[in-house]
């Protein structure tokens, strides 16, 4: 599983404290012992291309890659 965003109760701010005091790091075990959810963003349609919606751009060939995207479709 690929965490890229979490929304938690701030009430939860004490137990992540904890956590990280005891050294744990482990970020799948502690959303599972706290209640979480997947949601899965399923791949974009850019162009006849399928797309991740969390492209990231990390690289001279991503840059490439996005502003490629982009010019294709302005949209």
């Amino acid at each position: 599983m690929l965490y890229v965003i979490g929304l938690w109760p701030v009430v939860l701010a004490e137990a992540l404290k904890a956590s990280l005091e005891c050294g744990d790091r482990k970020v799948g075990a502690w959303v599972k012992d706290h209640g979480s959810i997947e949601v899965v963003f399923p791949q974009v349609d850019v162009g006849g291309r399928a797309i991740d919606p969390f492209f990231n751009i990390n690289t001279p060939e991503d840059l490439a890659r996005a502003e490629e995207l982009i010019s294709e479709n302005p949209s």
